[in-house]
């Protein structure tokens, strides 16, 4: 985990490791089809920087629905966003 650099930090690695994880099972970010965005004490300012990690990870053409929820905390300590994807593969 890497906190202490931020939620951009977090958010920009979360986001290289889903698309790690979906190439290892034979996906891409095209076969994804539901995002579930998990920040802690989201504020509005925080979207732009969720949505960065998006572009970089799916381009501008998204495919997908969304759900961003602003929670209190997530399962560790220091833990600013967590992203949940599912994906369909033929």
């Amino acid at each position: 985990m890497i906190g202490e650099e931020g939620l951009a930090a977090q958010a920009k690695k979360a986001f290289q490791n889903l698309k790690a994880v979906l190439d290892e099972a034979g996906a891409t970010p095209n076969d994804v089809v539901k995002l579930n965005l998990y920040v802690v004490n989201y504020q509005p300012k925080d979207l732009a920087v969720v949505d960065a990690g998006i572009r970089e990870c799916f381009g501008a053409d998204r495919q997908f629905v969304s759900t961003l929820v602003g929670v209190q905390a997530l399962a560790r300590e220091g833990m600013l966003f967590e992203v949940e994807a599912i994906a369909v593969v033929d």
